[in-house]
């Protein structure tokens, strides 16, 4: 039911009960791997320091008072940008077309990108990379798991005891239930959520998604990793052995930063490529320089 990718032999690899690493330490090795990779499954996320977790940007900020700044952004966004002709043109429809319009122009949201294509994830493992001595990480999800693991936490929410994969869960309706109102349910799970083609150009340029946090009052690695106490029935021994199957995170030396760029340059992935205006430069730098501040603080 869920693809697996196979692990070669001769790569370090380890499980730490939480989610297999592997380490791969030549370009050609690297490259192989990742062109062999077939299935639709496995989505993909790069980061310029292997010892960074997987944060989104909403995690930074916290909770203020009753409300959280998610919910305080996005009223203030809906309200300041409502006559604003990109805005008109994106045609928000529910609260989630808002949160992916503010994910791209850099506003703290649950939400965090991963793309189908590992090769864009190395792009931004290495683009930005600062310390060529440093290991960059790529981490690879598998996105079915990840769905059908959710929809059996999300059934313990009152209402949704019968949700499957073809509920609409991008209604507002259920949107808000089952995400912004996570602290009446608490349960931790992420949630795939892929956007319509043509809905946003920088989503189709890197062949992304949205990989959506259900519960903001944890963070969003124990929301992948499921991690509650075991409080709603997933059995805990098979959940760790699948952990190790579909949360991989790959740890490669930053030395290769060269070798890495010229060949994604032969392959057509680059800044320009992925990045169509200034707003979205200037959203991408904040977000490199609030992951540096962040690891200084920590």
């Amino acid at each position: 039911m869920f693809d697996q990718l196979e692990i070669p032999s001769g790569f370090n690899s380890n499980n730490n009960n939480q989610y297999l690493t592997v380490r791969i330490d030549k370009w050609n090795d690297i490259k192989n791997f990742f062109e062999g990779v077939s299935s639709e499954q496995w989505v993909f996320r790069g980061q310029d320091d292997s010892s960074f977790k997987l944060w989104t940007s909403l995690e930074r900020f916290g909770k203020n008072s009753d409300d959280s700044i998610e919910e305080i952004a996005l009223k203030m966004f809906q309200r300041y940008t409502q006559n604003c002709p990109e805005v008109k043109q994106y045609n928000p429809q529910t609260t989630f077309d808002w949160l992916c319009i503010m994910q791209q122009y850099g506003i703290s949201t649950r939400l965090l990108d991963f793309s189908f294509s590992p090769f864009v994830a190395l792009f931004f493992a290495y683009n930005s990379l600062l310390n060529n001595n440093k290991d960059v990480g790529v981490w690879a999800v598998n996105k079915e798991w990840c769905k059908i693991t959710a929809i059996e936490r999300i059934k313990k929410i009152k209402g949704y005891n019968n949700i499957d994969c073809n509920t609409n869960i991008t209604d507002d309706k259920a949107f808000n239930e089952i995400f912004l109102n996570n602290y009446q349910h608490g349960i931790n799970f992420v949630y795939p959520i892929g956007i319509t083609k043509g809905k946003l150009k920088r989503l189709d340029d890197q062949h992304g998604l949205f990989l959506c946090q259900g519960n903001t009052d944890e963070g969003f690695e124990e929301n992948l990793l499921f991690e509650d106490n075991d409080k709603y029935d997933i059995n805990t021994p098979q959940l760790r052995d699948e952990r190790s199957k579909f949360i991989i995170k790959f740890v490669l030396p930053g030395c290769l930063r060269s070798a890495v760029l010229n060949e994604l340059r032969i392959k057509k992935i680059t800044f320009d490529i992925l990045f169509d205006s200034l707003d979205q430069y200037g959203a991408f730098v904040v977000r490199q320089l609030l992951n540096i501040d962040e690891q200084k603080i920590g």
